[in-house]
């Protein structure tokens, strides 16, 4: 353990487990709401009678929920870094199929961008105000194993060595 009053002198740095099925930041399907019209055997919906809905949002909401787990079990910041470059690794662990084409995931599985844009969703306000802040982000998926369940291991850590009291508040 370090003594309370080193704290302020050390980089911050967090590092989540997360368990669960990673589910990406989805894309929008467009839903109509209203009767359509038609033009001869041609159907067709006013503008206004069209809006957009998540693709999987059981699934994000799921993965969300997972995130925000890991978060409280990590610890928080009393406040969000303001105003401080932030780098991000992580690691994301996908589901393995019974017969994989290749060694790493890839195809159909997970597109890693909107797995990180996800991830970043979440964390923005907790960790950091604004995700303007993240300088580096390193992300990688690999399939899960022995030592590494189906999840994501994300380090969250400031590149600023002078940003004061720090003190990581466990009860928040």
């Amino acid at each position: 353990l370090v003594p309370r009053r080193w704290k302020r002198h050390l980089m911050p740095r967090w590092e989540l487990l997360v368990r669960g099925t990673p589910a990406m930041k989805g894309s929008y399907v467009i839903c109509p709401k209203g009767r359509p019209f038609t033009v001869g055997k041609d159907r067709y919906y006013r503008v206004r009678d069209l809006f957009l809905k998540p693709d999987e949002p059981e699934r994000a909401a799921r993965w969300k929920h997972a995130i925000e787990l890991a978060v409280l079990e990590a610890g928080r910041p009393k406040h969000p870094l303001a105003g401080v470059p932030i780098t991000i690794s992580a690691t994301f662990y996908l589901h393995r199929p019974k017969k994989p084409e290749h060694a790493l995931p890839v195809g159909r599985v997970g597109d890693l961008d909107k797995l990180q844009r996800k991830a970043g969703d979440v964390l923005t306000g907790v960790y950091f105000v604004d995700d303007s802040q993240v300088a580096d982000w390193h992300a990688s998926k690999r399939y899960e194993d022995a030592d590494h369940p189906e999840g994501a291991v994300i380090v969250i850590e400031s590149l600023d060595p002078q940003q004061p009291d720090l003190v990581t508040d466990q009860n928040s």
